[in-house]
């Protein structure tokens, strides 16, 4: 396969290259393991990075994956892994790198960083599903609603600041100020050349249009927010299944400092609305989405502010990462068909269909939803 699933789920030509064999033998030596490379029995359809399943002569399997130093640099890759430690010191299932002979979890060569993790437990049933895409089940979208419970608890306790800016992150920071222009055009510098690529759209009159009804819901709550380390990415293809379980989760390329409602929403927005089906009219998936927010609070009761925060936050939970994303695709790869399909489908495109018809009910759906789960009386 010579494709990677695009930024509209269609296929388009590989981001970047495929893994070889010459390639990842030197990396998988640094790992101490002197096996040979048998083959790569699958090679990852995502985008923004390069992956595989390498199968050693001696029958041991390993997940590597390989980044971009233009993307992701080793000091924001020592922070995901900074994270992960600290969710399994916490007894929090999550898939941890191997370290090498430098006793280092990352290995850099001139162009890439590397990762080498062991393979999965269970299974990855989600591997080959789209983005967007719903939970096949309502017992399987329970069980993923548990699991991030599970990991917003074992992350409370993790106090280490948030990445420095970097590309395709899910964080709230550009919309938590009550100068929302200001703090939005701020950050936007922080993106590679996104600057000068958004002036290809009246980007301020649309965004800022579209985006002040929603970030005016959220300005109440600034000082409920507590802040809190989140996955960033959750859906399925994330997790490990054992039958109708989530017994595991994985990549964490997307994780920040956030806070828990922020990241159920960015769980909300990735797995329960079909963003490239929008107009059906079963595009958003409310029985699994009620199933989700069940398992959640089975495990980690949302107060009632919370519950409004999932809410307000949904419209946004997109903004910095479809931001990021146009930096990515227009100067990164100087794609700027994908430049424009982030800025329109993805940036904009979301946010008016919150704002129409379809997207009002969904946001009254879920406060419903919301509403019907059990209470705490936890600053209530």
């Amino acid at each position: 396969m010579t494709n990677s699933l695009g930024i509209d789920d269609k296929t388009r030509a590989r981001d970047w290259p495929y893994l070889t064999e010459k390639e990842v033998i030197p990396i998988v030596n640094a790992y101490g393991l002197s096996a040979a490379i048998d083959t790569i029995s699958w090679h990852s359809p995502r985008p923004f990075s390069s992956a595989g399943l390498i199968k050693l002569t001696n029958g041991t399997q390993l997940f590597l994956k390989r980044q971009s130093l233009l993307i992701r640099s080793p000091q924001s890759l020592q922070q995901e892994h900074n994270f992960i430690s600290h969710l399994v010191q916490k007894n929090f299932p999550v898939l941890q790198p191997l370290k090498n002979k430098n006793e280092s979890t990352i290995t850099v060569t001139k162009e890439w960083v590397y990762e080498l993790f062991p393979p999965l437990p269970g299974r990855d049933l989600y591997r080959d599903t789209i983005s967007w895409e719903p939970y096949h089940s309502e017992a399987q979208s329970f069980s993923a609603g548990q699991l991030l419970a599970q990991l917003h608890k074992a992350s409370a306790s993790y106090k280490c600041p948030p990445k420095k800016d970097c590309l395709l992150l899910s964080t709230p920071k550009p919309l938590l100020s009550s100068h929302l222009k200001t703090s939005l055009e701020s950050w936007i510098e922080t993106q590679p050349h996104l600057a000068a690529i958004l002036e290809n759209w009246p980007w301020q009159e649309e965004l800022f249009t579209y985006l002040e009804p929603f970030h005016a819901q959220l300005r109440p709550f600034f000082s409920s927010i507590t802040p809190l380390w989140g996955h960033g990415d959750w859906h399925g293809s994330n997790l490990a299944w054992k039958n109708d379980q989530a017994i595991m989760a994985f990549d964490f390329g997307l994780s920040d400092q956030s806070f828990a409602a922020f990241d159920i929403a960015i769980a909300i927005e990735r797995s329960f609305i079909r963003w490239v089906d929008i107009k059906n009219p079963k595009a958003v998936s409310y029985d699994l989405l009620s199933a989700f927010l069940k398992g959640y609070t089975l495990s980690r009761p949302l107060t009632k502010d919370e519950r409004t925060l999932i809410k307000v936050s949904l419209p946004l939970a997109h903004i910095a990462f479809a931001l990021s994303e146009i930096s990515y695709y227009g100067f990164f790869l100087n794609d700027q068909a994908g430049a424009e399909i982030a800025y329109k489908k993805y940036l904009i495109g979301h946010l008016k269909w919150f704002l129409a018809k379809d997207g009002q009910s969904c946001l009254s759906h879920l406060e419903t939803i919301l509403n019907s789960l059990p209470s705490t009386s936890i600053s209530e």
